[in-house]
């Protein structure tokens, strides 16, 4: 949850917010399962689908995948709209955006492959036979109406981040590219950590001699399981065998870094260096020079250039509301844009004591000239 308060000579037109949501860019969320096949064997796993609802057309697919806990209850309670928020933020940039709920967590059927132990460290295994769900999953999404499988990223959080490591060695037809989100795997034994980082850094050197995709690593500096030291010598591991990865470790993120994906603080950093690679990479993302410009053609004053890039920048769904007034603007972020829709309005309303209205909806100008405003003609 975020806000900010802007100031603009010029916003947006009068209209009342049933008007604005009436263009509402609210994304289109399927919860479903697929039923796919593993080694001969079918299986249901539990997936939540989410897309831009202005985009027809097949879509390129960005399938993301989630981490492991060491609890055996916190893993069944896992659900595939747990990451909701991080698959929204592919779908604003143009993906169609699938969330998978690997075998053996919450209500997908099967069994979690066997991890490894303190004797043997045999990741390897545990993060391929993960990645035949991806695969099992992407043949399923491939049959879609709405999704282009010669257009794939993987994208994944811990346990998962190694994951999509593992399937992008496989080298499967249509993946351009993965993005590795704290990626890895820790061993207790007694609740006391094993020396599990040779057999880890082993692990990715055989990825990374397998794999051609281009990768983003992502890190924080007061990641418990996987920190600054460990993340560079896996880095380093997976390059020199000769895969492809850009590592960027940021700084101390809220109370465990290990959460960099999950908190609304840790996506505010990711996202412009996912977008970054994205761009790098000539894949789907939002084109902010198109974006500012639609922005200052809905008359924002130029000392707001910043925060509107802000605000495009920010984690989805969002919202922006301003007062007609004073022109004064919050924008709130991170949640369902339900509540991104209300708190925005409250927010300034609250703040202002005037009359506001909803002036955008995610990366969507939905109002262009402010409310008998003498400044409408002040443009960027």
């Amino acid at each position: 949850m975020r806000r900010i308060v802007i100031s603009f000579f010029a916003v947006v037109a009068s209209m009342l917010i049933g008007a604005a949501c009436a263009g509402a860019q609210e994304l289109v969320v399927e919860n479903t399962f697929l039923t796919v096949q593993i080694d001969g064997k079918p299986f249901r796993l539990e997936a939540l689908i989410v897309k831009r609802p202005d985009l027809d057309g097949k879509l390129p697919i960005a399938l993301v995948t989630h981490g492991r806990h060491f609890s055996a209850e916190r893993n069944a309670q896992r659900r595939a709209e747990d990451l909701k928020p991080q698959a929204s933020d592919f779908a604003l940039r143009g993906w169609l955006a699938v969330s998978v709920l690997r075998r053996g967590f919450g209500v997908s059927e099967g069994p979690e492959p066997k991890g490894p132990d303190c004797l043997t460290y045999d990741f390897r295994d545990y993060f391929e036979r993960s990645a035949d769900d991806l695969v099992a999953a992407l043949a399923v999404i491939a049959q879609r109406p709405d999704a282009d499988p010669s257009r794939v990223i993987a994208a994944g959080e811990s346990t998962g981040g190694a994951t999509v490591l593992a399937l992008a060695a496989r080298r499967p037809p249509g993946l351009l590219a993965a993005i590795n989100f704290s990626g890895g795997m820790r061993m207790t034994r007694n609740g006391t950590p094993c020396a599990f980082e040779p057999g880890l850094v082993s692990t990715f050197s055989d990825f990374g001699a397998r794999s051609r995709v281009p990768t983003l690593w992502l890190y924080a500096e007061n990641d418990s399981l996987f920190g600054p030291t460990l993340a560079v010598m896996m880095h380093r591991a997976y390059v020199d065998a000769g895969g492809n990865a850009r590592l960027t470790q940021f700084g101390p993120v809220g109370r465990e870094g290990h959460d960099l994906w999950y908190l609304f603080q840790g996506r505010k950093l990711v996202l412009p260096a996912l977008d970054k690679f994205l761009t790098a990479n000539a894949l789907p993302t939002w084109d902010r020079a198109v974006l500012v410009n639609t922005f200052r053609d809905g008359r924002i004053a130029p000392s707001s250039r910043s925060v509107v890039e802000s605000y495009l920048e920010a984690p989805g769904e969002k919202v922006l509301a301003v007062s007609l007034s004073t022109g004064r603007a919050f924008w709130w972020a991170g949640q369902d844009i339900a509540t991104a829709r209300r708190k925005s309005v409250e927010s300034c309303q609250q703040n202002t004591s005037e009359r506001c209205v909803i002036v955008a909806e995610n990366l969507v100008l939905l109002a262009t000239r402010p409310h008998g405003s003498e400044a409408a003609d002040s443009r960027l």
